[in-house]
């Protein structure tokens, strides 16, 4: 579609999925009563070691435990560093 408009146009990509239908819940290590701090990024000891995936919890919650977002990089063109991607994604949460 790209080469419709311009043919020498190659744009970069970079794809993510967002999942929220799961049932991972995160606490403090020395207050278990109370959610994690609006973005806090967990991205090791749980995640995958090969892909390229983290959980995000980008608001505060108001009643109940907060339920972080998993993202999956499925694919990444751009080259983005791990810390970069996610201040982008907690970056549009607010958009």
């Amino acid at each position: 579609a790209c080469k419709h408009f311009d043919e020498s146009w190659c744009p970069k990509f970079t794809l993510i999925v967002a999942q929220k239908n799961h049932h991972t819940r995160f606490f403090k290590p020395h207050a278990p009563q109370e959610n994690v701090s609006p973005g806090t990024v967990i991205d090791n000891n749980i995640c995958h070691p090969k892909n390229n995936d983290f959980y995000l919890c980008a608001h505060a919650g108001k009643i109940g435990t907060t339920r972080p977002t998993h993202y999956h990089v499925l694919y990444d063109d751009i080259g983005f560093s791990p810390d970069n991607l996610q201040e982008l994604v907690h970056s549009l949460c607010y958009v």
